[in-house]
């Protein structure tokens, strides 16, 4: 990578919180998924810069913003707006992987007037109507489940649902191994418990949105909430070859040149 990444940190009173800034002109935000970091966007940085003002942040409670606490998707999207403050970016372009996604809902939610778009990449909706009860009990009970594996088998487990590609299970395991399976579950709990709290309010995305979903994204229904979601409010829809969950990571030139067709197409 030639890039230059210039690391900065946002003194939150629960933790600092570290991101990385490269580039010029729109600001886009970039939005990993739980128990990862920033490096999950290490194949989009560079293409992405070319056009835009990248923010890629270290989320609050992963990477080097931990310790963080108490940790919540709601108080994560605050960080992330106060991050934007900082930056003086009074509107920004979101791309948001699976938890990214949430918090980019968040902010969609909360925060409207910032939010100039939003890329859903292997995420799910925040809309009560897509929830059936069963979907909503595994999600309540999945945190506790976790406790069941033996550290090593959660983390193959992880890898495995997480990346179709060697290079993502890989990367999976590096960033895994640096985290205890109580912090995993605990992370894990606060997701599942946000997203849950947010699907009882009906929300319908107000800004340019665009759906990116791996074909070989096994986790959940992600996939199939996807597809739903992209059909119920006439999203457009790119499933990526060859990508699983971290699609963006197993299959980063397809990927690049779908969402930046979607960036570079939206009004200026």
């Amino acid at each position: 990578m030639t890039i230059e990444l210039e690391h900065r940190v946002h003194p939150s009173t629960r933790g600092p919180v570290h991101y990385w800034s490269a580039g010029t002109g729109e600001a886009v935000v970039l939005l990993h998924g739980a128990t990862v970091d920033h490096r999950l966007w290490q194949h989009q940085l560079e293409p992405f810069a070319a056009d835009f003002r990248v923010l890629a942040v270290d989320l609050p409670a992963h990477g080097r913003s931990r310790p963080y606490a108490p940790f919540s998707l709601a108080r994560c999207a605050g960080e992330v707006a106060a991050i934007l403050d900082r930056e003086g970016v009074a509107r920004a372009h979101l791309v948001g992987q699976s938890m990214g996604g949430y918090i980019a809902q968040v902010l969609a939610l909360e925060y409207p007037d910032r939010v100039a778009s939003f890329v859903g990449v292997d995420t799910s909706p925040f809309d009560a109507s897509y929830y059936s009860t069963v979907d909503r009990l595994l999600l309540a009970v999945t945190p506790a489940l976790l406790a069941l594996y033996p550290q090593g088998m959660l983390v193959e487990g992880i890898a495995a649902n997480s990346a179709a590609s060697e290079a993502g299970r890989a990367y999976m395991r590096e960033v895994l191994a640096g985290m205890g399976k109580a912090e995993i579950r605990r992370i894990m709990a606060e997701v599942y418990r946000g997203l849950l709290a947010y699907a009882d309010r009906r929300f319908q995305l107000a800004c340019p949105a665009f759906l990116v979903v791996g074909e070989l994204d096994v986790t959940g229904k992600v996939l199939a909430y996807s597809q739903r979601w992209a059909a119920a409010e006439d999203l457009e829809l790119y499933v990526v070859p060859g990508g699983g969950h971290n699609s963006n990571f197993d299959a980063p030139e397809p990927f690049n040149q779908a969402v930046l067709a979607f960036l570079r197409g939206l009004p200026r």
